[in-house]
């Protein structure tokens, strides 16, 4: 049963700024398989606003982006760091609005690394990916053996899903109840 997680998402804001992919970082594709970036992430990291929705300025605490990355306002990340969350990185990023300036708040990717191999294959009904044999790309009913998740691990990938970002429930509640805004949570069963 996968009831104690949830998988994190974004929840739309009126006039809230959407950014698009994630620049200036090589090899980034490497980042949704819970490689760590820790020591070579670039000072130039940065998103841009989406210029598709141009009156759309409001920054939120959680950004709306194409990476499907938790892209967070520094009062979130600092609420995240609060509750010591197991092998989790805060890599600094630029935001750049739609004329091209730097936004004056600070934002970060919450980076979890190291994704536990918890997904189980057989209950989860998995599809494989055409082009890599060991990536999950779609799940009937996505299963997390709860066991083989350590207990500190509040956000995590599941090891063979990228991209795929879960959270703890009571996690999840936490940072809802603390009225942040931007981000939210859906059941995965």
């Amino acid at each position: 049963m996968s009831n104690r997680f949830v998988r994190f998402d974004t929840v739309a804001v009126r006039n809230a700024a959407a950014v698009m992919d994630l620049r200036g970082v090589p090899d980034s594709g490497c980042m949704m398989v819970g490689e760590s970036f820790k020591d070579r992430f670039p000072a130039t990291a940065a998103f841009h606003f989406n210029p598709d929705f141009k009156r759309n300025t409001l920054l939120v605490d959680c950004l709306v982006n194409v990476e499907n990355a938790m892209v967070c306002s520094l009062r979130l990340t600092d609420f995240i760091r609060s509750k010591n969350p197991d092998k989790v990185e805060y890599l600094p990023v630029t935001v750049f609005d739609i004329e091209g300036k730097p936004v004056d708040a600070r934002y970060f990717i919450v980076h979890p690394i190291d994704p536990p191999d918890c997904i189980d294959v057989a209950k989860s009904k998995v599809t494989w990916s055409p082009f890599d044999a060991t990536s999950i790309e779609y799940a009937e009913h996505l299963v997390i053996e709860q066991a083989k998740v350590p207990q500190g691990r509040l956000v995590f990938s599941p090891k063979s899903f990228p991209g795929m970002l879960l959270l703890q429930r009571e996690f999840a509640l936490d940072i809802e109840q603390a009225g942040f805004s931007g981000i939210g949570w859906h059941e995965i069963e």
